[in-house]
């Protein structure tokens, strides 16, 4: 970053967009600021991507009223600025057809794959560098059916 240069702040006025459809904060530097609880209020966001922000910390699960959700793009700049100790929030999200959580840290999401099977809609799924937890042999069934190769 240049010298003289700030991190960004998420100006708080973006919660008054009620109809926003689409969110791309992404390559932003947030400074390990905690990625905002009001984004959950702009329920018509179809789009949203808080990729590389420098985002730190937990991803509130008050991101499940989103359910207008088809694309989220949460991928971390380094593992472990980022974390969801729990999945279940994703899963309340029926529309969701692209998910990328990279360099997340879910190592203590113990339910992963399961949470993960409950999106209908899921086509792309990346959880590269993402610490995931042991799943035990064999396998619980899953029904990724909708996923594209």
């Amino acid at each position: 970053m240049p010298e003289g240069m700030g991190a960004s702040e998420v100006n708080p006025a973006l919660r008054d967009l009620k109809h926003l459809k689409y969110l791309d904060l992404s390559m932003n530097n947030f400074s390990g600021a905690h990625v905002p609880h009001m984004i959950a209020s702009l329920a018509h966001l179809e789009y949203l991507n808080l990729s590389n922000t420098m985002f730190g910390g937990l991803i509130p699960p008050r991101l499940e009223n989103l359910s207008n959700l088809h694309y989220i793009d949460i991928k971390g700049c380094r593992l472990g600025d980022l974390r969801a100790d729990d999945l279940d929030w994703l899963s309340r999200i029926p529309s969701l057809k692209h998910v990328d959580m990279s360099s997340v840290n879910l190592s203590k999401a113990t339910n992963w794959l399961h949470q993960v099977n409950w999106i209908p809609s899921l086509e792309v799924l990346h959880l590269r560098w993402a610490n995931l937890p042991w799943v035990p042999s064999p396998p619980p069934p899953f029904n990724l059916t909708s996923i594209v190769k």
